[in-house]
């Protein structure tokens, strides 16, 4: 391709709007697949099948970042150009830090959150025709249970070991006995959002972004995405991104970290 796809030039402008940098995307295969401009981030991260991609922060307005510092969000994204410069495929992610891994290597442990999807194969298969496009897919997210399979008395200790229990810490509690024996506690790691442990990968939902169903009972939740829809389609999700995102992070703010549940966050 000799010079830039006009769904580039325009993609580049609404992030570059939006992430504040000059030049946000580049390519490595003469044009075909453009992801992000690593000359602006040193940030990158690598997913379990060895992809590795180069992250922005998402913005979060000023008196959110204290809680975002703590728990930032991290942005991707991928577009694949045809042959005759339409756009094939888009895609963004938002990843956030994963806490339950270690790594030596220069990338950032992170998981997957959230997936924004819009490909223009539809039709091409089956398979494919039958997922809404564009559409979101929701990750779980991963954390430690301490509570997992303890009594009363087990939780009031580890809420005290963390400093989130202002009862006094008792001597002879089962657990501080127990502490003595055994140099630590093995948290259990769970995955509820998904079910993966129990055969149910949720993560692979479609969720219609854009579908019509409002308007008659044949309508259609494929779009073909083209210049112009990008143009009107892609800041406006990135500001409801943004948008949702702090609303989380607001709803984090004013919880008790004990009181930071799920069902508590809707």
């Amino acid at each position: 391709m000799a010079s830039k796809p006009e769904s580039i030039t325009i993609a580049s402008k609404i992030l570059r709007d939006f992430f504040k940098v000059h030049s946000p995307l580049n390519s490595h295969d003469h044009g075909v697949t453009w992801s992000l401009n690593s000359e602006y981030s040193n940030l990158e991260t690598e997913d379990d099948k060895g992809n590795h991609y180069t992250l922005y922060l998402f913005p979060i307005r000023k008196d959110l970042m204290k809680i975002a510092d703590r728990s930032p969000f991290y942005f991707s994204i991928g577009i694949t150009i045809k042959a005759n410069d339409q756009i094939e495929k888009l895609n963004l992610k938002i990843f956030k830090d994963d806490t339950t891994k270690l790594t030596t290597k220069a990338s950032i442990p992170t998981e997957l959150i959230l997936r924004v999807e819009w490909d223009n194969t539809v039709g091409d298969s089956l398979q494919v025709g039958k997922h809404a496009q564009p559409h979101w897919h929701i990750h779980s997210y991963k954390h430690v249970d301490l509570f997992e399979n303890r009594d009363k008395s087990d939780r009031q200790t580890i809420l005290a070991l963390l400093g989130l229990d202002k009862t006094p810490l008792m001597d002879t509690s089962p657990i501080m006995q127990a502490m003595e024996d055994q140099p630590r506690l093995e948290p259990v790691m769970v995955q509820p959002a998904t079910f993966s442990n129990r055969g149910i990968p949720l993560f692979r939902f479609h969720l219609a972004m854009i579908a019509e169903w409002d308007k008659n009972v044949d309508s259609l939740c494929n779009k073909i995405l083209d210049h112009e829809k990008l143009k009107v389609w892609l800041p406006q999700c990135l500001n409801y991104i943004k948008d949702q995102l702090e609303y989380i992070l607001e709803k984090i703010g004013t919880q008790e970290p004990t009181d930071v549940q799920p069902d508590s966050m809707l």
